[in-house]
């Protein structure tokens, strides 16, 4: 019977950690030294970055959705027209490529 117990109380505890799953990143950021953007009036455009002057340029969708934020205060989406050129981080839904929020 005290085996049953034991074992019993050892099958318990491993259950939790066996609950576990792999963690999936659905956002992602990009800390970009300069990034170039095209915005039409209906708030939907593109948004370039690039880590470094070299590196290579991703490209992300920009939509109504896209939250800016500049010195730590929410702005309106049209001001990151004036970024072109500037460094800015970028968080982005990994699986529709779609910039979530762009800080600067």
């Amino acid at each position: 019977m005290k085996t049953f117990i034991y074992s019993l109380l050892f099958a318990s505890l491993a259950l939790p950690v066996s609950g576990y799953s792999e963690l999936i990143n659905i956002e992602d950021a990009i800390e970009a030294a300069s990034v170039k953007v095209q915005i039409d009036q209906s708030l939907n455009g593109t948004i370039s970055v690039s880590p470094c002057d070299k590196c290579k340029h991703v490209s992300l969708k920009i939509n109504a959705d896209t939250q800016a934020e500049h010195n730590g205060k929410h702005v309106h989406l049209n001001k990151i027209k004036s970024l072109n050129g500037k460094p800015a981080t970028v968080v982005y839904d990994v699986k529709t490529r779609t910039a979530v929020k762009v800080i600067w």
